[in-house]
């Protein structure tokens, strides 16, 4: 069973490494997702409405996928 969960471990770091290459933001509470105040502690001039279009399914966070396309887009910094 442990070594399930390392492998899963594992195999989630890497899909997500490639997600936060670039400036590191900093996931402060941990959860994986990234905050409009989380994102604004590195990148101070997103907007609210930037980081409402970014927001892919609106749930007022962003995933590190939803960070990404944004980033690789342009639409965020990096």
């Amino acid at each position: 069973m442990k070594s399930l969960a390392l492998a899963l471990a594992a195999a989630v770091t890497l899909a997500l490494a490639p997600a936060l290459a670039g400036t590191p933001i900093p996931d402060t509470n941990r959860d994986g997702m990234i905050s409009l105040a989380e994102l604004r502690a590195i990148f101070p001039e997103v907007t609210d409405e930037a980081f409402a279009d970014a927001d892919i399914d609106g749930d007022g966070l962003l995933t590190p996928e939803e960070l990404k396309v944004n980033q690789v887009s342009g639409d965020l910094p990096s």
